[in-house]
């Protein structure tokens, strides 16, 4: 499926309101450890940073999509981190399963940012016609 610019942005959208939604609670929550707290920040702060992605992409696309690809790098870091906390202190690969669906959205989104920004240039620059 070939993502417009529009539709790019409201998966930044939904991806970071939903990393939002799910480890703001966490997040607050005085009951959990320091290290659960600690990256469920971590997951707030990927979700805040994807919802910004949205307002920027439509400019940073034609621009610089190398910012847009730093907050992808930036929420793959959190998925990651959260896949090695689930599985070393958890040790269930059954709770690690629900964290490769995000990982494949955000190298969705990465390769649709590249696909874009690559024709974004291509049109602007008359000498690469």
């Amino acid at each position: 499926m070939r993502e417009t610019i529009r539709s790019l942005r409201i998966y930044f959208f939904i991806s970071g309101a939903v990393s939002v939604f799910v480890n703001l609670e966490p997040a607050l929550a005085a009951g959990n450890a320091f290290q659960y707290r600690a990256l469920a920040a971590y997951g707030v702060a990927a979700g805040l940073s994807l919802l910004a992605a949205g307002f920027i992409a439509r400019t940073a696309i034609s621009e610089k999509s190398e910012r847009l690809l730093r907050i992808l790098y930036f929420g793959m870091g959190y998925v990651l981190a959260n896949l090695a906390a689930t599985v070393l202190i958890v040790g269930a690969s059954a709770g690690a399963i629900r964290l490769v669906l995000p990982l494949l959205v955000l190298l969705y989104l990465r390769s649709n940012v590249i696909r874009l920004s690559t024709e974004s240039y291509a049109s602007a620059d008359p000498v690469a016609a």
